[in-house]
């Protein structure tokens, strides 16, 4: 649905709506919340599973993704999540979208990474800042796939948790 699809609704419906979506949210939230319980620190890499990217269905995607470090992994983190991606050659992420703030490390390939209106030319080696709410997307025009770690601040994370950098003192 979108924004103009629902302006066309009584004002009471889309509250009323958005405290259904809030009560089926606050399940998942609860949910992910018991498989943070794990308190995972360290993956290996045999762990990890190759997946067409499946998030966001709409967007019809070639990306090959795997999740490394995640909430639903049995992680317990909460500003951000790591995963690994892979785009085929001659292709792109399929559509532009927007988040919160993320960082790319591109492993092997070449690939254009596009930030707002600005393309960046990236390869292997280069990292990327991508801002919170910034239309972005990768294209990767060349004869050999693109990889690249990625870590991301999921859509639903708007709170700042300060946090002190402090050393323990010898005993």
């Amino acid at each position: 649905m979108t924004v103009e699809e629902l302006l066309k609704l009584d004002s009471s419906e889309i509250v009323r709506r958005r405290y259904n979506l809030a009560t089926e949210m606050s399940l998942y939230d609860a949910a992910l919340e018991k498989l943070r319980e794990t308190k995972k620190i360290h993956r290996k890499s045999s762990d990890i599973e190759w997946k067409d990217h499946a998030l966001d269905q709409s967007m019809n995607l070639r990306i090959k993704t795997a999740s490394v470090i995640a909430p639903e992994l049995g992680f317990s983190i909460y500003s951000m999540r790591a995963f690994i991606g892979e785009l085929p050659p001659k292709s792109s992420e399929g559509a532009y979208h927007r988040h919160g703030e993320a960082i790319k490390y591109y492993l092997s390939g070449r690939a254009v990474e596009i930030v707002g209106e600005e393309e960046y030319e990236v390869g292997a080696g280069d990292f990327v800042f991508i801002p919170a709410n910034i239309w972005h997307g990768t294209q990767n025009p060349y004869d050999e796939p693109v990889r690249f770690i990625a870590v991301a601040q999921p859509p639903d994370v708007g709170t700042r948790i300060p946090t002190l950098y402090m050393r323990k003192e010898s005993e």
